[in-house]
């Protein structure tokens, strides 16, 4: 499902976002630092549960989570439903836009009926490039049928992310949560067992908010908590490429969650929108210069 940009430099952010506080009396832009030299784990060692076992690769495989039915559909911590409408969901059209089967404006790309993975070469299918509908479990052969698995997948999933910011004691918005879903999509484990909320979380105690906070967090969630090691093989392993990366798919939301309130005529309350927002730069309307651009240029 991943679809990598060419390793690139990264983005300068006017927000002092250097590891650690943030200082008053600096005021000259620095680069959101993604390096290893002073990252530590999410939480300290004795706050984790114990593993028994060597760490392993991140998979990019789906974990084993309970499945909600579509009548049970949880709905964001302001109370919007991000899966009404299944294939034509605020969640289907934002995490489409982010892996190129969709535009932000919501239309189907060439690549929404079907296509190879270039990273892996599996068969990816429907909004979210579903890649196991091979599988006894599974069995589907739409698009309109792979939406709906892992509709029903990313609604347990949203309501995790939501117990784990509990438990931190944060309110996700609507932005965090879209692109904590975008990241379960895109590798489960970073998004749920390898840290994003609380990366999330100390990236608002080191006074970064917004796509900053965003960006800074996902970026992290690949990294191997035990070993502080970057571990996104499907990235290979590489910061630039990871980063890079992930500040598109937030871009592709941010033009998605835009889109959706301009046809909705409200306000979704986030504070990531893509018209004030640095790392928003305008992404190509037409439906194949989307999924060709993020599907194959950018490899």
């Amino acid at each position: 499902m991943v679809s990598p940009l060419n390793a690139t430099a990264l983005t300068t952010i006017g927000l002092v976002a250097v590891l650690g506080l943030p200082q008053a009396a600096e005021a000259e832009e620095r680069v959101l630092d993604f390096s290893l030299a002073a990252i530590q784990p999410p939480l300290a060692a004795e706050t984790r549960p114990p593993r028994d076992q060597r760490p392993v690769e991140l998979s990019f495989e789906l974990p084993v989570i309970s499945r909600s039915p579509l009548s049970q559909k949880p709905t964001d911590q302001a109370g919007m439903d991000l899966f009404e409408g299944g294939s034509d969901s605020l969640v289907a059209i934002a995490v489409g836009s982010a892996e190129g089967t969709r535009t932000p404006a919501g239309d189907k790309t060439w690549a929404y009926d079907g296509h190879v993975d270039p990273g892996n070469g599996h068969w990816n299918l429907g909004s979210f490039s579903f890649q196991h509908c091979s599988e006894p479990k599974y069995q589907c052969s739409t698009p309109e049928a792979a939406d709906l698995h892992q509709l029903r997948r990313l609604q347990s999933q949203l309501a995790l992310l939501h117990q784990q910011a509990a438990d931190q004691g944060i309110t996700l918005t609507l932005a965090e949560e879209l692109n904590g879903l975008d990241l379960a999509n895109q590798a489960p484990r970073a998004a749920l067992e390898r840290g994003y909320i609380d990366w999330l979380k100390r990236s608002r105690d080191m006074g970064l908010t917004g796509t900053e906070a965003i960006l800074w967090a996902r970026v992290r969630s690949f990294l191997e908590p035990d070993t502080g090691l970057w571990n996104a093989p499907g990235l290979g392993n590489d910061v630039a490429r990871i980063s890079a990366d992930q500040e598109r798919r937030i871009r592709a939301i941010a033009l998605a969650l835009e889109g959706w309130s301009d046809r909705m005529g409200k306000s979704t309350g986030s504070s990531t929108a893509a018209n004030s927002d640095t790392l928003v730069a305008e992404m190509p309307s037409n439906e194949e210069d989307v999924a060709n651009q993020i599907i194959f240029q950018n490899l």
